[in-house]
């Protein structure tokens, strides 16, 4: 790149989700004379706070979305930029941010979030599921819908199955039982029988603060978040939302176009999608209304 570089730091940080900010702290603790530079798109970062070890595959910690400031008070070598990359040249070790600067850099740590991996990128009707705008995306479509196909067995996949009603709810994992990663296959099967049966009223609504920005930087860029009250007022390009988190599914109204609920038993993964159905190793078939990942 032959741009002249507008500052070089010893480590840049890209990405100001918990990924991001927790190699930020991780890096200042071990090196705290290190200049590291945090990018981020938004105004707010999020922070992991009151985190215990619960088991050997579970953990327990509260998420915080602070100003980015609050780190700056932390860490006197730490700056924050505010703006998204737009260009990356790993030969010369410089970015290029969507404001027009450059920066140079010794160590690079991309934490910008990762993708669904979409079975397929031609049928509309195949959402992934990552941040608050694709929810959304999906509380509009699962309002017409009268069979869905949830395939994958994370902790959003869990969710869903359980919070989404009015519909029938087809889930396809690849695993031998639901939720691998969280509990044991014992723990799985005595969980199942819960799908089919009424959700309890909540008792307390979910009272986690949520942020939005007011105005977007003059590049155009914003936070939206799961209010809905972020607007885009310029014509740069637009962010993706952030990343869903504790409540994600609170405010959100997850209800088919059916009076019923009925959840499908477990399928192996599919391997063969038609335009109009879905087939499984199984050598079922299903038309569906919308197939998540």
């Amino acid at each position: 790149m032959a741009d002249k570089k507008d500052k070089i730091f010893s480590f840049v940080v890209v990405g100001g989700g918990i990924a991001g900010v927790t190699c930020v702290e991780q890096l200042l603790s071990q090196i705290p004379s290190a200049d590291v530079a945090l990018i981020t798109a938004g105004p707010f970062v999020k922070a992991v706070t009151n985190y215990k070890q619960v088991s050997k595959t579970l953990e327990e910690f509260d998420v915080k979305e602070r100003p980015s400031s609050f780190l700056e008070e932390k860490f006197p070598s730490l700056t924050v930029i505010h703006s998204a990359v737009k260009s990356l040249h790993t030969r010369s070790h410089t970015l290029k941010t969507a404001d027009g600067h450059v920066y140079g850099y010794e160590k690079l740590c991309i934490c910008s979030g990762g993708r669904p991996k979409l079975l397929t990128h031609d049928n509309p009707n195949v959402l992934g599921i990552r941040d608050t705008d694709s929810a959304q995306e999906f509380q509009k479509r699962l309002a017409k819908a009268k069979r869905i196909v949830v395939v994958g067995n994370g902790g959003i996949a869990l969710e869903l199955v359980y919070e989404v009603e009015g519909c029938e709810v087809v889930w396809a994992v690849k695993d031998k039982a639901i939720g691998n990663s969280f509990f044991d296959a014992g723990a799985a099967q005595f969980l199942i029988p819960a799908l089919g049966t009424n959700k309890p009223e909540r008792a307390v609504p979910c009272k986690r603060s949520r942020y939005t920005t007011e105005e977007p930087a003059p590049w155009g860029t914003q936070v939206f978040t799961a209010d809905g009250k972020a607007q885009r007022h310029s014509c740069g390009p637009t962010e993706a939302g952030s990343a869903l988190g504790p409540d994600w599914h609170e405010g959100l109204v997850l209800q088919g176009a059916e009076q019923v609920t009925i959840v499908t038993g477990l399928l192996s993964v599919c391997h063969k999608s038609t335009r109009l159905g879905w087939k499984f190793s199984s050598n079922h078939s299903f038309v569906f209304s919308i197939i998540l990942l």
